[in-house]
């Protein structure tokens, strides 16, 4: 009478991770994503890993020790959609204007590099459409398209905004 007819060993959750554990798991995370993968903001990705995994209630561990390569699982995750973000977002107008200047034309230095810019930024302010204008200033931009569809859309106008920015000079 007194045998329970059920296991009574609980399973081993995030929640019963100690701190010093969390803070172990941090700290390595942080390592591989500064100095392994090159990211320069490895603190908040590696955050963003242990929040995904506390996120998880239903996630149990068979271990105690298996805890270091559930977190280097999800890790992988936040890598693979960090480099994905960083592969979506557009360079600033000014890089790649200065970029393209000092690739074709030999000789500006310095302040001879900054008053050409100028002056092309302004021929593309009097020459240019105010949606070409728009695509090629992102801090400009209000709103992002909700489907792929639209960001290769976007992606191709800016692509030829681009174009024929440089094709002003």
């Amino acid at each position: 009478m007194g045998v329970p007819l059920y296991n009574t060993v609980m399973p081993f959750t995030c929640r019963d991770v100690s701190p010093k554990d969390w803070e172990h798991a941090r700290q390595a995370l942080v390592f591989s994503f500064t100095r392994r993968m090159g990211f320069t903001k490895g603190e908040d990705l590696a955050h963003e890993t242990l929040l995904a995994i506390l996120s998880r209630d239903d996630f149990e561990f068979e271990k105690e020790g298996d805890f270091l390569k559930v977190c280097r699982g999800f890790a992988r995750n936040v890598c693979l959609a960090a480099q994905r973000q960083a592969n979506r977002a557009p360079a600033p107008l000014e890089d790649i204007v200065v970029a393209a200047i000092r690739s074709q034309i030999q000789g500006l230095r310095g302040a001879e590099v900054d008053v050409y810019l100028n002056e092309l930024l302004k021929l593309g302010r009097e020459n240019l459409s105010e949606e070409e204008w728009r695509l090629l200033n992102p801090q400009t931009e209000t709103s992002e398209p909700k489907d792929s569809a639209g960001q290769n859309r976007e992606r191709v106008k800016r692509y030829r905004a681009r174009k024929k920015l440089l094709g002003l000079l």
